[in-house]
């Protein structure tokens, strides 16, 4: 019996894997239901019959990569490339399973990283090995709303640094405060200023860049603020502060009610490191790089397409423009 069970799981598996026979008349030959078939090829698997190789595969569009590098004078970009018309949510998926790795390896041992919140970055922190890295990880924006969600900085800095056997600090307030008043008092306490003064010791960043009407901080704003963001002519977010297309923040009342690291003290964190999915992201990502507030990319190869589109256009009216000057 053993004799002619081996017998069939051979010929199933040469017909179906080697000639490329459907199950169906695979069951014919061997004389088995096709039920039978698929529990015959996955017996021959796990008996060692069949040994599956994939070629390797480089999950990262490159020459897109070095285009950016090159045109945006960026440290390094990670381009991962997905079929076209995937859904935003699913690029995340395939962006984070792949460019994990590689954003682990910009983040040395002991570092101290600022991380805020986010989709894209909930799907690459649900990823992260666990190592002993080490790392203090800073809350880099206060608490979004009284419901606490799985994408917050909170809750993603507390999975950093657990996974990493590293520190957390929280900053135990909300992104934005009712006033000025409001947000000069509770920057003199003295959690929210050691706080403060940590971030200016990060070495690394790692934060979501969304446009101004794609951010998730959208809902807690009321009309008068998209207004003035609006007027004032707001692109993106990061950390719950609004920049214009040069990577300047805007000027609103937000700018002196946000309790969250400042752009400048972005701006100088050697390793910030943006991570972008969706091609409506697209314009504020080029706003912050172009505003120095990040020095690294990661992203799907549309949202990189789609910002390779916005680059070449900027381009082209900068020509008509000097060619319209000098006429």
């Amino acid at each position: 019996m053993q004799s002619d069970t081996n017998e069939q799981l051979h010929l199933a598996a040469r017909l179906y894997y080697v000639d490329g026979w459907d199950q169906a008349k695979v069951a014919e030959l061997v004389r088995v239901s096709q039920a039978k078939v698929s529990r015959l090829l996955s017996l021959a698997r796990k008996r060692g019959i069949v040994r599956i190789t994939v070629a390797d595969y480089d999950a990262r569009q490159r020459p897109l990569e070095n285009e950016l590098v090159k045109r945006l004078g960026l440290k390094i970009a990670i381009v991962i490339k997905a079929m076209e018309d995937l859904p935003v949510s699913k690029a995340r998926e395939i962006t984070a399973h792949f460019a994990t790795p590689l954003i682990e390896s910009l983040i040395p041992p002991g570092s101290i990283v600022a991380l805020s919140g986010g989709l894209s970055l909930q799907t690459i922190i649900n990823r992260l090995p666990m190592t002993s890295h080490a790392p203090t990880v800073i809350q880099a924006l206060g608490q979004m709303g009284a419901n606490i969600n799985l994408w917050d900085a909170q809750e993603l800095g507390r999975s950093m640094a657990e996974k990493w056997q590293g520190k957390f600090l929280l900053l135990n307030a909300p992104v934005y405060l009712p006033n000025k008043t409001a947000c000069d008092a509770m920057l003199k306490l003295d959690q929210i200023q050691s706080i403060k003064r940590k971030m200016q010791e990060a070495s690394v960043a790692l934060i979501e860049i969304r446009s101004a009407n794609n951010s998730l901080l959208a809902d807690s704003l009321g009309k008068t603020e998209r207004d003035l963001l609006e007027r004032t002519h707001a692109v993106g977010e990061v950390c719950g502060r609004y920049f214009d297309h040069n990577g300047a923040e805007c000027d609103t009342p937000l700018k002196i009610q946000s309790l969250s690291i400042e752009l400048e003290t972005l701006r100088r964190i050697p390793q910030s490191i943006g991570v972008v999915c969706g091609q409506e992201d697209s314009l504020a990502a080029l706003a912050a790089i172009r505003g120095g507030l990040i020095k690294a990319l990661v992203t799907d190869e549309s949202t990189a397409k789609t910002l390779m589109g916005l680059i070449n256009n900027d381009l082209t009216e900068k020509k008509a423009s000097l060619h319209y000057h000098l006429t």
